[in-house]
């Protein structure tokens, strides 16, 4: 995301619409009991990877990865939501 609230993908600068329509959809998503469900899932089978099936320090980093990318996803979740 650019300073001014522009967005860049694959190298291209998206339209005001196009954002616009980001921003929409990042709050409904973000909101939304599929996100809730998918997110929370994920999350108890990376605790389960980690703290019960876990043997090696793999196991436990495969666990932490999948925590990471939920955390990335609500972030960028969040930050779709307050474009201006």
């Amino acid at each position: 995301m650019l300073p001014n609230g522009g967005i860049m993908y694959k190298g291209n600068l998206l339209d005001p619409e196009r954002v616009s329509r980001l921003q929409e959809d990042a709050e409904k998503f973000a909101e939304s009991v599929i996100w809730k469900l998918l997110s929370d899932d994920a999350r108890h089978n990376a605790n389960v990877a980690m703290y019960e099936r876990s043997t090696d320090y793999e196991g436990m980093m495969f666990g932490k990865a999948v925590l990471y990318a939920i955390d990335i996803i609500n972030q960028r979740l969040q930050q779709l939501k307050v474009i201006k």
